[in-house]
């Protein structure tokens, strides 16, 4: 009969010992990644995704609509057409996106220009969105300044950092009696003991969150098929009739505005071509402004709703999938959810430096028993 129990070394080992060496070499040898993904990410935040809670004064409705496209449409270079309005806010003017060719800094192809909304006249742009740093950070984050590959390392790493969740969690799970001092950083004794205190309470005080970063940021790398869009609103086509006139953003707005009255205008994505649909972005007083908002599709006469995207509309696992990136970037559930986001972003460094400082001292330590 052939022997099939394992050699004595290897059954030697517990379980939980083979996890831990697991653990050691995977966090040794994706930390360092992990680590660059999750600054990069952080500062991203810092740069463009706080939120903020929408009341009804929070976005500045304007005398006209029109008026700001068409100002805006005299200085845009080239004569390219404006594809977005998103109306100002008490500190900041009225912005009309535009085309433009893409570059390594501006990959999507867009610019912008500020006007106030009162006077119409242009304002400089002292804040430009695409400056090369944030440019960078933004792209490292999302694929390692790779393109897809870098993307699907993007998505690797974050399941790899949640695998070491997991066991990490394994490696922590304190002795009978030991629960309470698990979960503390006393700072006594040898560098060994404080170095595991500070990567065990680091770990577990930032567990949950640290786990929903990682697997939430692996599931957007992968690629995946996109959320389907929300059903239309049951009132979708109960149409407001308005003058006969020429389509216009002011039109399409009120129109949009019916039909969903207690709203607030975050956006209007302008029709791409001749008989196009214009977009309105609107949402809730109290909602945060990193949260998904609803959209309401206008035909390009400006003369009837065609349908209304909601996402409180979905069926529970496609609202899940429509709320997994706004809660991956820290938004849609106000300043407490961003300010752990942002804190985990800083653990993968706290676990690279502790965790390799741990292994050194370890192997310097059987060096002089030998």
């Amino acid at each position: 009969m052939t022997d099939l129990s394992l050699p004595a070394q290897a059954s030697g080992r517990s379980l939980r010992q083979i996890i831990s060496v697991a653990h050691l070499w995977a966090g040794l040898i994706c930390g360092i990644p992990a680590a660059a993904i999750a600054i990069t990410g952080a500062v991203v935040m810092l740069r463009h995704q706080r939120p903020i809670t929408i009341e009804a004064a929070t976005y500045i409705t304007p005398p006209s609509i029109d008026a700001i496209l068409a100002a805006a449409q005299k200085a845009i270079p080239g004569g390219a057409a404006p594809q977005q309005y998103q109306p100002a806010t008490p500190t900041f003017p009225a912005v009309v996106q535009y085309g433009v060719a893409p570059t390594q800094y501006n990959p999507r192809g867009i610019a912008r220009i500020l006007i106030d909304p009162v006077s119409l006249a242009i304002v400089p742009d002292s804040e430009p969105p695409t400056s090369a740093f944030t440019v960078f950070a933004r792209n490292f984050h999302v694929n390692l300044l790779a393109g897809n590959t870098g993307r699907v390392l993007v998505g690797a790493v974050g399941a790899l950092m949640l695998v070491l969740g997991v066991s990490g969690l394994v490696q922590w799970w304190p002795k009978p009696g030991r629960w309470r001092e698990a979960f503390l950083i006393r700072g006594r004794g040898s560098a060994l003991i404080i170095l595991r205190e500070i990567h065990g309470a680091a770990g577990i005080w930032g567990l949950i969150v640290f786990l929903f970063v990682a697997g939430s940021g692996a599931i957007i790398a992968f690629p995946a098929a996109p959320p389907p869009a929300p059903p239309p609103s049951p009132n979708a086509q109960a149409n407001v009739a308005l003058s006969p006139a020429p389509p216009s953003a002011d039109a399409a707005v009120t129109i949009a505005m019916t039909a969903r009255p207690d709203a607030v205008l975050r956006q209007v994505d302008l029709p791409r071509a001749p008989g196009g649909a214009f977009r309105i972005g609107l949402s809730r007083v109290g909602d945060v402004s990193l949260a998904p908002m609803m959209s309401v599709s206008v035909d390009g006469a400006a003369t009837r709703v065609i349908a209304v995207a909601d996402p409180a509309e979905l069926p529970l696992p496609d609202r899940l999938r429509t709320w997994l990136r706004p809660m991956h970037e820290g938004g849609g559930v106000g300043w407490v959810w961003w300010t752990l986001v942002l804190i985990s972003s800083i653990l993968p460094t706290v676990f690279i430096c502790s965790g390799t400082a741990m292994w050194l001292i370890k192997r310097r330590n059987r060096a002089r028993v030998r």
